[in-house]
């Protein structure tokens, strides 16, 4: 299988020792590079979705590439770059946990609607006071294990 002539030539001004290749064992597109010495090739990614599924070439890998290039951009700022990465996702995560929590506490809320004092469903005043604090624990709770 080949890859498109585009983005061969894009890889190329990226890093003219970058080679692509395609590994039919895993049915995935491989980035590598050219050793200093000429011995041999390190593989630098394989060509998927952040879940493993199969991504076509295209400029989210260069930019990728661009982004993580530490044979250009050096050490230092490689480590800043991937930590920014990982935060970034970290954060993400977080705020999808609250999202879905949150979500959860507003319909638990709604099943307890005030109405003169009690609650429907038959929850009282204080499994309410009970179930609020319960709610704001979990909530510290995920946020100091983020």
């Amino acid at each position: 299988m080949q890859p498109p002539e585009r983005f061969t030539e894009a890889l190329k001004r990226l890093d003219p020792k970058l080679v692509i290749g395609w590994n039919q064992d895993r049915c995935r597109w491989l980035i590598a590079r050219d050793r200093e010495l000429g011995n041999g090739r390190t593989l630098i990614m394989w060509v998927e979705e952040p879940d493993g599924a199969y991504r076509p070439l295209d400029n989210r890998t260069i930019a990728l590439l661009k982004r993580f290039d530490s044979w250009n951009i050096g050490k230092e700022q490689y480590v800043n770059n991937l930590m920014e990465a990982m935060d970034q996702e970290r954060e993400a995560s977080f705020d999808r946990a609250c999202e879905n929590f949150g979500e959860a506490h507003e319909k638990a809320q709604w099943a307890l609607k005030k109405d003169t004092g009690d609650y429907v469903l038959g929850v009282d005043r204080q499994q309410q006071i009970d179930f609020e604090r319960q709610t704001e624990e979990r909530l510290r709770q995920l946020r100091a294990s983020w």
